[in-house]
This record gives structure tokens, sequence and C-alpha cells, in this order.
């Protein structure tokens, strides 16, 4: 194992070590409103209750931008994939 991905390891075990269960929770209620957007029928009732299920959608975007963002700060750039 060079020394690069011996790094990448090492960030990726503090990361798992760190995870917040409260956030987890609020990520896995998220992931489950937007899959229940994309399966719910065109229908008027759908439509009605389609507002209150968006905020599901929107905390899905900011949780994972700011999970996103704490990675990517904790690692730096990375180009091992770019040939």
């Amino acid at each position: 194992m060079d020394a690069g991905q011996a790094r990448t390891q090492a960030s990726a075990n503090r990361r798992e070590s760190t995870k917040d269960p409260y956030i987890q929770a609020l990520r896995g209620m998220a992931i489950c409103g937007v899959a229940l957007i994309h399966c719910l029928p065109q229908s008027p009732w759908a439509v009605s209750v389609r507002p209150f299920l968006n905020v599901w959608v929107a905390l899905f975007v900011f949780l994972s931008g700011y999970l996103t963002g704490e990675v990517s700060l904790e690692d730096g750039p990375s180009f091992s994939g770019v040939a």
C-alpha cells in the first residue's frame, strides 16, 4: 500500500468513527422522502401532498453538500482517477 492509499484509508476510518447518528437519521428520512416523491402518482391528492414532501428534497440536497464538503476538505484534492 503506498502513502496515498494509506492516507485515504486513515481518513475513511476517521470519518466512520465520527459519524453523527442524528445527521445519519435525518439523511435516511430525507432519502425516504425523495423516494416517496418519485413514487407518487399523478393525481390531485399527490399534487396537494407534494409541497409538504419537498422539504425532504431540500434537506437531502443540503445534507449531501454538507457531508461531501466535509470529506473534500479533509482529504484534499485527488487526481488518482484522472487519465
